[in-house]
Parts: C-alpha cells; sequence; structure tokens
C-alpha cells in the first residue's frame, strides 16, 4: 500500500468522475482506485475476516473513502438521475467499500420524488446486511430521505418498528439515532411515539439499541424524554421496561435520576426475607 499523497488521490478520483454517468466503467476504475490504495497483502476477492458479518474489504486508510465521498457529493447533487444507476451497480459488488459508498451516495441525492430512496432502502435493509454496510445504510443513506421527506422517513421506519421480528425493530432503532443526533432535526415527538411499544420487548438487541436511543434522547431532551418514560412505568411497568429504565438512569441528571429511581422503586416488589436455615 502506498502512502496516500492527497493531491495524487485528489487527481485520480478526478479521472474516476469522468466515468459518472457510466456506472459499469466506473465501478471498474474504482476497484482499480482500491486496489492501488490496498492494504499489502490483500488479494482481489478474498475475504479477510473470517465474520460473516463482514464483507470482504481493500482495507484501504480512511483518508481514500473520506476524499471519494467529499469529491462524489457535488456530483451527484448535479446528477440526481445518473446516481441511481450508479449506485445499483455499486451496491451490487459484494466488497465493503462500493457498499459503504453506495449507501452514502444515496443519502446526498436530492430527492423531488422520495420513491426511488425508499424502493432500495426497503430492499436492502435486512438484517441479513453485513453489519457496518446496513449501519452505513441507516446512518447516512437515509439522510436525503429524513431531510427532504420526513414522514416517508417516518413511515419507513414505523414499518420496520411494527415487524414482529427483533431484527427489525433493532433496525428501526439504528436509523433513529442519527435523526436525534442531527441538530437540524427537531421533531421528536413523532419518535417519542414510535419508541414507546418496544420499551416492553425481551429481546437484549432491542433492548440495547432502546437503551442507546434513550441515552441519546436524554441528551437532546432530558424533561421529555424522563416525562416518556414516566408515563410508560405508570402505564405498563413491565419488568423489561422497569430493568430498561434502570441501566439507562445515569445518562439523566441527578434531579431526574431522583424523581425516576423513586417511581421504579414503588414498582418493584421487594425481595423475599432471607428464610433460616433449618435446625439440624
Amino acid at each position: 500500500m502506498p502512502a496516500v499523497q492527497l493531491a495524487r488521490l485528489k487527481t485520480q478520483i478526478h479521472a474516476l468522475i469522468w466515468r459518472f454517468t457510466r456506472p459499469h466503467e466506473f465501478l471498474e476504475s474504482l476497484l482499480d482506485l482500491l486496489e492501488y490504495y490496498a492494504e499489502q497483502g490483500y488479494r482481489p476477492g478474498e475475504k479477510l475476516l473470517s465474520s460473516k458479518r463482514t464483507p470482504a474489504s481493500f482495507r484501504v486508510p480512511a483518508l481514500v473513502l473520506r476524499q471519494l465521498e467529499q469529491q462524489l457529493t457535488p456530483v451527484c447533487r448535479e446528477n440526481p438521475d445518473a446516481t441511481f444507476p450508479l449506485i445499483d451497480v455499486l451496491w451490487k459488488d459484494r466488497r465493503l467499500e462500493p457498499r459503504l459508498l453506495a449507501a452514502y451516495l444515496m443519502g446526498r441525492v436530492p430527492l423531488h420524488d422520495p420513491e426511488p430512496v425508499l424502493k432500495r432502502l426497503k430492499a436492502w435493509c435486512q438484517p441479513s446486511v453485513e453489519r457496518p454496510v446496513l449501519t452505513t445504510m441507516l446512518t447516512q443513506g437515509c439522510l436525503s430521505l429524513r431531510r427532504q421527506h420526513f414522514q416517508h422517513w417516518l413511515e419507513l421506519i414505523q414499518t420496520w418498528a411494527n415487524n414482529p421480528d427483533p431484527a427489525f425493530q433493532a433496525i428501526a432503532l439504528q436509523a433513529i439515532l442519527p435523526a436525534i443526533s442531527d441538530r437540524e432535526f427537531e421533531n421528536l415527538p413523532p419518535i417519542f411515539h414510535l419508541i414507546t411499544p418496544l420499551y416492553n420487548t425481551t429481546s437484549l438487541a432491542v433492548q440495547s439499541y432502546l437503551r442507546e436511543v434513550t441515552e441519546s434522547l436524554t441528551r437532546r431532551s432530558p424533561t421529555e424524554t424522563a416525562y416518556l418514560i414516566q408515563n410508560i412505568l405508570s402505564v405498563n411497568p413491565t419488568t423489561e421496561a422497569i430493568r430498561l429504565v434502570r441501566r439507562a438512569l445515569p445518562a439523566f441528571n441527578l434531579e431526574l435520576q431522583d424523581k425516576l429511581r423513586k417511581i421504579i422503586t414503588t414498582l418493584t416488589p421487594p425481595s423475599p426475607p432471607k428464610r433460616d436455615a433449618p435446625d439440624s
């Protein structure tokens, strides 16, 4: 792997951009570029990591991917109709970097019609998709849809949350996290409404993501999040909900921690007294 010289890399990507409207040529040139910067010892098509959730990767320096994203973003915005055919070709490649780039670019296309992105998100955001690719699709690939067509984005998330399969519920929560962290996003009430039924889940994966969502909401809006939790505990104080709230308590300030802890105490039955050992 040669050292990354930024000026040279930018020139290489600029040459790549000329093939933007010819997706198969673009992919071929992209693979050549990735192989040029690949970690030494990489063999094209070889799966370097054994985990089934990690696709084959060129293991290029992060700078290469960042520059690809930065230089291709304005091209996407200027050529939205040409971007989707390119995204589809990139997605069909089974290696990590082309799929990550496909997910990133989809979130940068201006959307007059949300349907092209909705169709791809429904097809591509599946529990079977490799974890790093799925995460990028949910954090980056949803960006334009969420900002430009919020209601369509929300309905998609609701569909995943309503799915009885916990794996899809986890996908919904992963998609919510970047929205909460986005300071341009202010419409939190629909998020509160969407996640409320999930507090009763018994799935450990869903509980883990829900705790992360709860802590993220607490950082954005602690009083409203505490109010949500009070309502959940007052309406349906299941063991799962109580356990999750207890684990999320450190995210709140001391005053709200104390208030929620008192509620939990009233809902948690006292431990039975220990029996004395029988006389021998």
